[in-house]
């Protein structure tokens, strides 16, 4: 089953990592700070990728572990986004305004929101199109 949603939220999967990979690295750009900070979201944005790549495949697991993913990330930046509107007058790492950056991490946290609800519409699409036993 590979719903339009489906498609939605792989797409928005793989923009979304590679998007990621190149922000977060000029996010840190010259003050890299401690490795546990950035390396979560490489991960994800790897997991993205891939598991965006393969449910566009159709592979059946993949629609599961994108949305699981899709929930990793969220829950990674709207812990990241809270951090920083609490703190929103202090300094930041990297080259970015902090109210640049916290508007970034926000409007991502929102359109990762909407692929997990695509995500998410593509099982209840995908149950409702399979015969009852």
């Amino acid at each position: 089953m590979n719903s339009k949603y489906l498609r939605i939220s792989a797409w928005l999967g793989i923009g979304f990592g590679i998007f990621l990979l190149f922000g977060e690295t000029r996010r840190n750009w010259g003050d890299w700070g401690h490795w546990a900070s950035y390396t979560f979201d490489y991960l994800f944005a790897a997991l993205l990728v891939l598991f965006g790549y393969l449910s566009l495949q159709g592979r059946s697991f993949a629609r599961v572990l994108l949305a699981g993913t899709w929930v990793l990330t969220i829950a990674l930046f709207t812990y990241s986004f809270t951090g920083h509107i609490r703190s929103l007058d202090g300094p930041t790492n990297g080259p970015i305004p902090h109210l640049e950056l916290t508007i970034w991490i926000g409007s991502l946290d929102v359109l990762a929101v909407v692929a997990l609800v695509c995500c998410l519409i593509s099982f209840y699409r995908g149950a409702q199109s399979e015969p009852a036993r």
